[in-house]
């Protein structure tokens, strides 16, 4: 496939989950980091600099990539915008503990998310692009499928009972495969 742009999102979402295409990372990630800007710019004035919303922004992106299930009737652009998001809103909500963020501000999934006009400098996706990538490979290479899942709802903001039901796991096997999962990807990062 040498035409990624006019690849769907839900299609390079599954080659990047199925093959780990690099060209379809590099891809949906220039297209998310906007997205990821966008909502990090939606936020000024927070306590968090605007590039640390941007990185968790990446996160939120990374872990729908590997949870998005395209059997769903949500698209991935909407699923996607959503973990954007709400691992920004969980950011913020741990950096500034004595405020609550009230829940009206997370959005509901079924609520379509408007798309960024504000283009990223080539630096930064490029740093975006590696960041992906790298964190990719790590989560894909050390984490058993299992862990790979339940990390990836984890950083969507679900919580254990939910990440239980969805994948037939107590809350109690559900908080072991995610300690599980950090540390192998704490050990994985020391060692570089």
């Amino acid at each position: 496939m040498s035409d990624y742009l006019s690849l769907s999102d839900e299609k390079l979402s599954a080659l990047c989950r199925d093959f780990e295409d690099e060209k379809a990372w590099n891809e949906l990630s220039l297209r998310y980091l906007r997205v990821a800007k966008a909502v990090a710019a939606s936020f000024s004035g927070s306590e968090l600099e605007r590039e640390d919303l941007v990185q968790e922004g990446i996160l939120g992106f990374l872990a729908a990539v590997w949870s998005f299930n395209e059997s769903s009737s949500v698209s991935f652009a909407t699923y996607a915008s959503v973990c954007i998001r709400n691992r920004m809103l969980s950011a913020l909500k741990i950096r500034s503990a004595k405020k609550q963020i009230p829940r009206s501000l997370f959005v509901p999934i079924e609520e379509e998310s408007a798309t960024a006009d504000n283009a990223p400098s080539p630096e930064e996706a490029v740093v975006a692009k590696n960041e992906a990538a790298h964190l990719s490979k790590l989560i894909s290479s050390k984490l058993s499928p299992q862990e790979k899942r339940v990390f990836s709802l984890y950083l969507c903001n679900n919580s254990y009972g939910e990440i239980g039901e969805i994948c037939g796991l107590s809350p109690k096997a559900v908080d072991g495969t995610l300690q599980r999962a950090r540390k192998k990807l704490r050990i994985a990062l020391e060692e570089q």
